[in-house]
Formats: structure tokens, C-alpha cells, sequence
């Protein structure tokens, strides 16, 4: 009998699965302070299975990780010129935002670089 050997999780998963955990937590208070916001719903539909899927060290969970990053760095990005187009008091979260996209670009490339490494079962 042999047994099937479960992938050992980088630091890289790791540290991704804690950002996304941030994420949910700022989703979770935009949600709370502009529950009108619909893309806040979206995301965290989407940050959800994506962490099960990583954590699982599932090839789905990659994938679907990827798309969210990327769809949140677009969302980020709209969000910072936005604020750059509007009132000083916008400008604020500014930085938030250029963490955030900063971050999400780096997991992207992670991820991505790891898909095709096929690191993933």
C-alpha cells in the first residue's frame, strides 16, 4: 500500500491564506459601514472557497485564488483613483489601497508562478 503524500504548504500559502483572512476582515467592516456597496458582497463570495480551496492545497483553490486576487486588484485600483479624484477626505484609505494592491499583485504572481510549477494536486 502506498500512500498518498499530501503537498507540504510553503510559506508563500501561508502567508497569502493571512492576507486573505485581512481582506475578509475589511470586507467585513465596509460591509458593515456601506452596506450599499455591492462589490463588497462579491468579494467576499469570492475570498471565501478561495482560502478553503488554497488551505486544501487544491489546484481549484489556486486558481479560483488567483481570479479573486485579480479582480481585487482591479477592484483596488479603481477604489485609489477614486479617492485621487475626490475630496482630500477620500485620500485617507489611499494608502490601505496602495498596500492593498501591492500585496494583491505579489500573491498574484505567486500563485500564478505556482499553478504552472504544479504544486497543486
Amino acid at each position: 500500500m502506498s500512500k498518498i503524500s499530501k503537498p507540504k504548504k510553503p510559506l508563500g500559502i501561508y502567508l497569502i491564506v493571512l492576507w486573505m483572512t485581512v481582506n475578509i476582515g475589511m470586507l467585513t467592516y465596509m460591509m458593515l459601514t456601506h452596506p450599499e456597496e455591492p462589490n463588497n458582497f462579491i468579494e467576499m463570495a469570492l475570498w471565501l472557497p478561495s482560502i478553503a480551496g488554497l488551505w486544501l492545497m487544491k489546484k481549484w483553490g489556486a486558481a479560483l485564488s488567483t481570479a479573486t486576487l485579480g479582480i481585487t486588484l482591479g477592484i483596488s485600483l479603481g477604489h485609489l483613483l477614486l479617492a485621487y479624484n475626490s475630496s482630500p477626505a477620500q485620500l485617507i484609505f489611499a494608502p490601505v489601497n496602495v498596500l492593498r494592491i501591492a500585496l494583491n499583485a505579489a500573491a498574484f504572481a505567486y500563485l500564478s508562478r505556482s499553478i504552472f510549477a504544479n504544486k497543486f494536486r
